[in-house]
């Protein structure tokens, strides 16, 4: 058999390491890929924790990068980007932010850095907040000064259809993550020209190369600086889009489902050897 782990951040990272959680996640974990011919992976950085943290043996970890689609590189119709502003009230610019509110997504420092920008600037780009689901972005904003919040957006869920269209129209997307095992959310900005803010942490330099305005801690006044770099330079961003595009498009090729057939012809092949 073959099995997929993503990454290991329920066991490393310190928010949800809980003793009696984090023993039965690795357990878990080790329990599955033992008994597996190969181990697939998202990015060598996940392919390494996964050799320190469950003793995995390297030879049996194939890392297969993921695929983005080819629609992220296709401009929204208006129609289209007319239905989600009809919807959200979306304003014309925006910095942006997707993804989830687990502690390790670092929305906190997103929304203070956010916050301490010029109230013109605040104004005239508006953050929004999407993919929470649940209202988890709620306990990043209790208690913010209310001309601050009056500036922040909360979508929670949204569709693939409305996420397109946010990529697409976002002046800036930001992503304050300090832990993943690939990082899709930037890649598939990326993929839509929008520049992209991110921290030098984890696969991130793997994936998304040179492309991005690097920040090396993630903290508040790093992304406040960041942000107003980027809103304040036309040239930069536009920079960016261009390098950012010619990134994303080395992860809509064909090659990790390439790799992955390969995987699976491997472990068939040695399946049929070891019958008698």
């Amino acid at each position: 058999c073959i099995n997929m782990i993503h990454d290991v951040i329920p066991i490393t990272w310190p928010a949800y390491q809980k003793p009696w959680s984090v023993r039965y996640r690795r357990s878990i974990f080790r329990f599955w890929a033992f008994r597996a011919h190969r181990t697939i992976t998202v990015s060598h950085h996940a392919k390494d924790s996964l050799v320190r943290e469950l003793a995995l043996e390297p030879d049996h970890i194939v890392v297969t990068p993921t695929r983005i689609s080819d629609r992220f590189f296709v401009q929204p119709s208006a129609a289209e980007v007319l239905v989600v502003r009809d919807a959200y009230d979306l304003p014309e610019r925006f910095c942006l932010y997707v993804g989830s509110a687990a502690p390790h997504k670092n929305v906190r420092s997103l929304v203070e850095g956010y916050a301490a920008l010029p109230a013109e600037l605040r104004a005239a780009y508006p953050l929004v907040l999407a993919g929470f689901g649940g209202g988890g972005a709620d306990r990043w904003l209790t208690g913010l000064d209310p001309a601050v919040r009056a500036t922040i957006l909360s979508l929670g869920g949204v569709s693939d259809e409305t996420l397109h269209v946010l990529y697409h129209k976002a002046t800036l997307f930001v992503f304050p993550s300090l832990a993943e095992g690939f990082g899709i959310p930037p890649l598939e900005a990326m993929a839509c020209g929008t520049p992209v803010i991110a921290v030098r942490t984890g696969p991130m330099p793997e994936v998304l190369g040179d492309a991005p305005y690097w920040v090396e801690g993630g903290e508040p006044a790093e992304l406040t600086e960041a942000m107003l770099t980027l809103l304040r330079s036309e040239g930069q961003r536009r920079a960016l889009s261009e390098s950012g595009r010619q990134q994303a498009e080395q992860f809509a090729t064909s090659a990790s489902t390439d790799r992955l057939i390969e995987c699976l012809e491997a472990v068939w092949a040695e399946g049929r050897g070891s019958r008698p």
